[in-house]
């Protein structure tokens, strides 16, 4: 019993352990792991889920009401709110826990003022 939840512990800290938002080799890429937010200048991106390699991507600017959300995969590039985003990378964790806060994915972004 002991084991088990040292492992559980030991697990939600592995997969929820806090990442740098941005990239130290590339100011410009962003990793945002599900139901967490990103930030690049004055743009938002929170990520709700990942399904069958499609990710829930949600975008809003500092200073406005609007806000929007798009499903990506890997290789799509749009632009949004006068930033373009790139997205590099749609990554489902297939991770058994299900404690709150545990990370079922990632996105990694590359994003460039537009």
């Amino acid at each position: 019993m002991i084991l088990i939840a040292v492992f559980l512990i030991w697990q939600n800290f592995y997969y929820n352990s806090p990442s740098p938002d941005i990239d130290s080799n590339d100011p410009n890429l962003i990793t945002i792991s599900t139901g967490t937010q990103g930030r690049f200048e004055n743009l938002s991106v929170g990520l709700g889920d990942i399904q069958n390699n499609t990710a829930n991507l949600y975008f809003n600017s500092d200073g406005t009401d609007v806000s929007s959300m798009k499903k990506v995969i890997a290789g799509d590039k749009f632009e949004v709110n006068g930033y373009n985003v790139e997205v590099e990378a749609v990554e489902k964790a297939y991770n058994p826990s299900v404690l709150p806060g545990s990370s079922q994915g990632k996105v990694k972004l590359i994003i460039t003022k537009e």
